[in-house]
């Protein structure tokens, strides 16, 4: 009887300890599909919010951009199409830089201008 009552208990202890781990298992999955969910509500929240400020007209302006900049491309894009067109992005092709300067394009090209090969001949 004593060997009967042991195997019991063992087979008790590790029967909850199985039950036990599962539900935490089961726990930590619910919890990560919890925070994706928030993450991907939190997404399409941010996607209306922006598409409704396109909606209503609201401009972002970056810091970059100076506030005379934007009418001028408005009026630029009206008279080359002949049409409204809805300005969404400005992309400035060549930013004035510290590498970009007329001193540098003059250095550059002088330095271009000194490795050309002639051809001898023909």
């Amino acid at each position: 009887m004593d060997n009967t009552l042991t195997n019991a208990v063992t087979i008790a202890i590790v029967g909850f300890s199985l039950v036990f781990l599962c539900l935490v298992v089961f726990a930590v999955i619910i919890s990560i599909l919890n925070k994706t969910d928030r993450y991907f509500t939190s997404r399409k929240k941010q996607k209306l919010e922006k598409a409704k400020a396109v909606q209503n007209n609201q401009i972002e302006i970056d810091s970059n951009i100076d506030a005379d900049v934007i009418p001028i491309v408005a009026a630029a894009t009206y008279s080359a199409f002949g049409e409204k067109i809805r300005i969404r992005k400005i992309n400035f092709v060549n930013p004035k830089t510290n590498e970009n300067t007329d001193w540098s394009k003059f250095a550059r090209t002088s330095a271009i201008s000194t490795h050309n090969i002639r051809r001898r001949g023909k």
